[in-house]
């Protein structure tokens, strides 16, 4: 095959020589619109989707935009397709006003500015704003859990596409100011999955659209977090149970039997202590309080161990085992 431009032999439709020479001639030119990038997330426009810039992305604006001048060859167009088709993006960087694509063609290296217009997209104009769709109003949280309930209700809201416009600490918790109705409900449901809680809607009239004569209305969505945990021993009368998922579900340590706390209005937390298992039949254990030899109930039928130490709970006058502990 001979070169376009020289007539040598090439192994290309132009060889490594006139490409070098193309490339820093000024024959070969990008005719680049300015793209749309968002000043506040940097992403770009592209194809009608706000999308973060890439290499791929730069190399489809570059094949698109490539145009020859001052150059009457009959197999120019033969020649605009091979340029194309080899264009590859090296990298790329932003600066105030355009960004710098560095490319390559046949290991021929150049680099071509694409200017930029600056916006900001619609999803970044939301977050900006104080729209919002309803509120998310956590309650009961733990000192030690705020901090995870934040990370919780973010991760869950960025998930769903969404944004907490507004976060504001009332008194008993937190609200969470949320732009969409499958957040909001997302949010809910890991807090519910992750703390057992009791979970209610309540849509309130927000304003009323006079060209549309409809009414639109903000939604609040009220997470009660459950005041006790997994492992957390409770008592109510003669009930003594070990919570063992966050739906309230337990084992009754008098009976050994599975239950179902359907609502802990009433139920109190019971202390649990470390003990020390001085006989395994008859079950004894020294008693944390008296340090006595004391009888122990193991509704949990744990396989125990002499001079092992176990987590026990008092009621009633009874002890109860509820666990083990790691140390010897």
């Amino acid at each position: 095959m001979k070169c376009a431009l020289c007539g040598r032999e090439s192994d290309n439709i132009i060889c490594d020589s006139c490409l070098t020479s193309l490339m820093t001639g000024g024959n070969l030119y990008f005719t680049v619109k300015p793209v749309k990038v968002c000043v506040s997330c940097g992403r770009v426009l592209y194809n009608n989707k706000w999308k973060k810039p890439s290499k791929r992305m730069f190399e489809a604006l570059l094949k698109s935009s490539l145009s020859l001048k001052s150059l009457s060859l009959n197999s120019l167009s033969d020649l605009l397709n091979f340029l194309k088709e080899n264009i590859k993006v090296v990298s790329f960087s932003f600066n105030d006003s355009s960004f710098l694509v560095d490319f390559e063609i046949k290991n021929a290296v150049s680099s071509v500015e694409v200017p930029v217009e600056k916006t900001i997209c619609p999803t970044c104009s939301i977050s900006k704003s104080q729209f919002y769709a309803g509120v998310l109003q956590v309650r009961n949280i733990p000192k030690k859990d705020v901090k995870f309930v934040d990370s919780l209700v973010k991760s869950s809201v960025e998930s769903s596409k969404s944004f907490i416009t507004k976060r504001e600490k009332v008194k008993g918790g937190v609200d969470y100011y949320i732009t969409t109705m499958k957040a909001l409900r997302r949010s809910a449901d890991s807090l519910k999955s992750k703390f057992g809680a009791e979970v209610s809607f309540n849509e309130t009239l927000f304003t009323r659209d006079s060209l549309r004569s409809k009414d639109i209305y903000k939604v609040n969505v009220l997470v009660r977090l459950s005041k006790f945990r997994v492992g957390d021993v409770i008592k109510k009368g003669e009930n003594i149970v070990l919570i063992k998922s966050t739906a309230g579900t337990g084992i009754n340590l008098k009976t050994g039997k599975h239950v179902k706390v359907k609502s802990y209005e009433g139920w109190s937390k019971v202390d649990v202590y470390s003990a020390l298992v001085l006989n395994t039949s008859p079950i004894l254990i020294m008693d944390p309080l008296t340090f006595q030899s004391s009888d122990a109930n193991n509704p949990l039928k744990l396989n125990l161990d002499k001079n092992r130490r176990v987590k026990v709970a008092f009621h009633n006058g009874e002890w109860f085992i509820v666990g083990m502990e790691n140390e010897l």
